[in-house]
C-alpha cells in the first residue's frame, strides 16, 4: 500500500511540476507581449510627436507665429500667452470652416506650399 501511495504522490508531484512550468511559460509569454505593446505605443507616440513638431515648423514657416506675435519657445498654455493660442486656434478653425477642400484648392495650396518650401531652402 505504501508503494502505491508513493507512486501516486510522485505522479502528482510530476504533474504539479509540469503545471507550474506551463504557468511560468505563460507568464513569460504574457510579459513579452506586454513589452511588445509598450514598444508599439512608444513608437506611435514618437511618430505622433514627430508629426506635431513638423506641423509646428510649418506654422512657423507660414508666418503665422509672426502674425500672432508668438515667440519661439513661448508657452502657449501659460496664462499670459493663452490669448495668442486662442487667436491662432480661432483663425485656423475659421479657415477650416470657410474653405472648400476640393481637389482644385488642395492642388493650389500644395503648389503654394512647395514654392514656399523651395524658397526656404534657398535662404
Amino acid at each position: 500500500m505504501l508503494l502505491v501511495d508513493f507512486c501516486a504522490e510522485a505522479k502528482d508531484t510530476n504533474l504539479l511540476q509540469k503545471i507550474y512550468q506551463q504557468i511560468n511559460r505563460l507568464h513569460n509569454q504574457l510579459n513579452l507581449e506586454k513589452l511588445k505593446m509598450q514598444k508599439q505605443n512608444q513608437t506611435k507616440r514618437k511618430l505622433r510627436t514627430r508629426t506635431l513638431i513638423q506641423i509646428g515648423g510649418l506654422v512657423q514657416k507660414s508666418g503665422l507665429m509672426d502674425a500672432f506675435t508668438i515667440e519661439s519657445g513661448e508657452d502657449l498654455q501659460d496664462y499670459e500667452s493663452i490669448h495668442k493660442a486662442a487667436r491662432l486656434l480661432g483663425f485656423l478653425s475659421h479657415c477650416l470652416e470657410t474653405n472648400d477642400f476640393t481637389e482644385k484648392f488642395l492642388t493650389e495650396w500644395q503648389n503654394i506650399g512647395e514654392r514656399l518650401l523651395r524658397y526656404e531652402k534657398m535662404l
